[in-house]
């Protein structure tokens, strides 16, 4: 199968890729290293898209807050809307953070209507930990990990894969569209995921959330991070 794929240079989409490349065609979306010269809020050629049987969509832009809203939900329902035309399945791929009072979340959520809206199909994850920068890092002398009053959704990139392949197996013509689906494969703490260092030292929710308010007024980065956390730290969540 010949599948497209938004997003591949991302963390979570080089992971996705590396996995599809052994049983399927993986034909990529983007800037650069890319199969198809593409950016998010372009609409694709039919031509482009009659080089994929469906198209999976993880490209997100995290660089300017109030313009990227607009440019993630309307060049996610762009593109939802080229790919309902030209008769190709659409999997959006979108986060537990809908549930959160983000930014991003928000932006997700309006992005998942858009694309129920042009019969696409809306998955939402969770933290995926092999998808962490820090993932590689297991021998760290001191590590530091977030002493958060909540627990942490996440999805395991095996769980995900899977998801994946049912997904692609499946007549979509059989499918409900309007119905997104939430995948979780454990509830965890801060310390489950990030206490694997010979030293793990916590730190207070208090302290943390000071930092991020202050460090809010002066670093996009430090504003992004604040909605990452706010957006994984949920409750449990139910699955439909």
């Amino acid at each position: 199968m010949r599948i497209g794929v938004t997003g591949g240079s991302g963390r979570i989409g080089k992971l996705l890729t590396r996995y599809l490349v052994s049983n399927h065609q993986v034909v990529t979306f983007g800037r650069e290293n890319s199969n198809i010269d593409w950016t998010l809020g372009v609409r694709p050629s039919p031509l482009h898209l009659s080089q994929v049987d469906v198209l999976i969509h993880l490209s997100w832009s995290l660089s300017d807050r109030e313009n990227d809203f607009h440019l993630n939900v309307g060049g996610t329902a762009t593109l939802a809307s080229a790919a309902r035309d030209a008769g190709v399945p659409f999997l959006f791929i979108s986060s537990v953070a809908t549930s959160s009072n983000s930014r991003y979340g928000l932006a997700k959520l309006k992005a998942e209507e858009s694309v129920a809206k042009e019969n696409g199909f809306n998955l939402r994850l969770g933290l995926i930990p092999e998808a962490n920068r820090y993932a590689g890092v297991s021998k760290k002398l001191i590590g530091v990990y977030p002493q958060l009053p909540c627990l942490v959704n996440v999805t395991r990139m095996s769980d995900f894969e899977d998801y994946i392949e049912k997904w692609l197996e499946a007549d979509f013509r059989e499918r409900n569209p309007s119905q997104t689906f939430t995948l979780v494969s454990s509830i965890s703490t801060t310390r489950d995921l990030l206490g694997n260092s010979r030293l793990a030292i916590p730190v207070p929710y208090l302290l943390i959330r000071g930092y991020l308010i202050l460090g809010g007024f002066f670093s996009l980065r430090v504003r992004n991070l604040k909605d990452s956390l706010v957006s994984v730290t949920t409750t449990k969540l139910e699955t439909n």
